[in-house]
């Protein structure tokens, strides 16, 4: 998967709330750069459970989170 294709919340944030804008930011730097669980990932960016955190990112970014972190590692 390209970098365009990993990093598609650029293009896709606008008009989001900026609460959700840096949830989704913390949350992207987390899957790149961390081998945490996605349940303590979804925590430290303020979701309230790992399924709402998936809805989001899949809402917005047209992917799952565990999806983004194989794509970040390929």
């Amino acid at each position: 998967m390209s970098t365009r294709t990993c990093r598609p919340l650029s293009r896709k944030m606008r008009g989001v709330p900026a609460r959700t804008t840096r949830r989704m930011r913390k949350v992207e730097d987390m899957l790149a750069q961390q081998e945490l669980p996605l349940t303590e990932i979804a925590a430290a960016a303020g979701f309230a459970d790992q399924a709402h955190f998936t809805r989001t990112l899949r809402k917005l970014a047209g992917i799952t989170p565990a999806a983004w972190r194989r794509a970040q590692r390929s």
